[in-house]
C-alpha cells in the first residue's frame, strides 16, 4: 500500500508531567482523532473500526503508558494499513519535581501509595525499558509549552516529504546540551556580537547580527563543512530507516551565532525533510 494512503497512527508517551496534554493539544489542533488510555485489550478492535472507518479515523493520536508501547507498536506494524510513527518524552527528574510541586497535581502513582519521588523512579525504569521503541525522543526539561507544540508540529506536518524528521535546535552551553541532541555542533567557533554593544541585546533572528555573523571569513567555511557533512550524514540515515535525527547548535548563550546557524541549516534542509526548528533559549532575551 502506498504511504500516502494508509492511516496515520502516532503513539505518544512518555514520563508523567513531561508533557503529553501539550502535545496532545498539538495532535488534536492538526486534525489527529484523539484516543487516551485505551486498555491493550481493545486495541485490536479499535484498528479494526479504524480500517473500517478509514474516512473517519485517517490521522489518529495514541496516548499510551509507557509499559504498552512496544506491544501496541509490534500489533500496529504487523498491519500495513497503518503508518506509525511513536514519540516518547522525557524530562529531567528536578525539573518534574519542580512542575508537580508548582502545579499541584499529583502523580498517577501517588493514588497507589507511591511517594512523588518513587513515582518519577518508577516511571523512568519504564522510559529506560520503552526507549528503544520511540521513533522519536524529545527532552521536554527545558522547553516552554509553546517550543513542545512547534517540536510536534514538526514532526507531524509535512505531508509529501521524506520520512526522515530533522530537527533543529539552538541553545547555549552555559544552560546545558540538550539531552535529545544526536548531532551537537559548536558555533563559538564564529565571532561574537556580543561584544559589539548595539548587538549584543539583539538575536540571531535580527538584521545586524546575521550581517556581523556573515561578514566573518570563518562563515561560509564553517557552514560548507556543515552542509557536506549533513548532506552525506542525512542520506545514511534515511537509507538506515531512521526517522528522527536532532542537530543542536550550541554558542556561549544560545542567543546569536547558536541561532544564526540553527535557522541556516533549517532553510537548506526544510525542501527535502521533515525539518522543524526551534530555539530553546530564546525566551530568555525575548520576553
Amino acid at each position: 500500500m502506498e504511504e500516502n494512503s494508509k492511516i496515520q497512527i502516532a503513539i505518544l508517551s512518555g514520563l508523567a508531567g513531561a508533557g503529553k496534554t501539550t502535545a496532545s493539544f498539538a495532535f488534536e489542533a492538526s486534525g489527529y482523532y484523539i484516543v487516551e488510555d485505551l486498555p491493550l485489550k481493545m486495541v485490536p478492535g479499535a484498528l479494526s473500526l479504524f480500517k473500517s472507518e478509514k474516512d473517519n479515523y485517517r490521522r489518529v493520536a495514541l496516548i499510551l503508558p509507557l509499559r504498552e508501547v512496544e506491544e501496541v507498536a509490534r500489533l500496529i506494524r504487523r498491519d500495513d494499513s497503518f503508518s506509525l510513527t511513536t514519540i516518547g518524552l522525557d524530562c529531567r527528574e528536578t525539573t518534574l519535581l519542580s512542575r508537580f510541586k508548582l502545579t499541584r497535581h499529583i502523580h498517577p502513582l501517588m493514588t497507589r501509595g507511591y511517594s512523588l519521588e518513587e513515582a518519577l523512579k518508577a516511571d523512568r525504569a519504564a522510559m529506560e525499558t520503552a526507549r528503544n521503541a520511540f521513533d522519536v525522543y524529545i527532552d521536554t526539561s527545558d522547553l516552554s509549552e509553546k517550543q513542545l507544540r512547534t517540536a510536534i508540529y514538526g514532526v507531524i506536518n509535512h505531508d509529501g516529504l521524506k520520512n526522515l524528521n530533522v530537527v533543529f535546535q539552538s541553545f547555549g552551553y552555559k544552560y546545558g546540551i540538550p539531552l535529545d541532541a544526536d548531532i551537537v555542533v559548536d558555533a563559538r567557533v564564529l565571532d561574537n556580537p556580543y561584544w559589539v554593544k548595539e548587538l549584543a541585546p539583539l538575536t540571531g533572528l535580527d538584521d545586524g547580527v546575521v550581517d556581523f555573523i556573515e561578514k566573518d571569513a570563518k562563515t561560509p567555511l564553517f557552514l560548507d563543512s556543515l552542509y557536506e557533512y549533513l548532506d552525506s550524514f542525512l542520506r545514511l540515515c534515511e537509507k538506515d530507516g531512521r526517522t528522527y535525527v536532532n542537530v543542536a547548535v550550541g554558542c556561549s548563550g544560545g542567543q546569536h551565532r547558536s541561532v544564526y546557524v540553527a535557522k541556516k541549516l533549517f532553510e537548506r534542509y526544510r525542501g527535502s525533510y521533515r525539518a522543524s526548528l526551534f530555539h530553546r533559549e530564546m525566551p530568555r532575551y525575548r520576553k
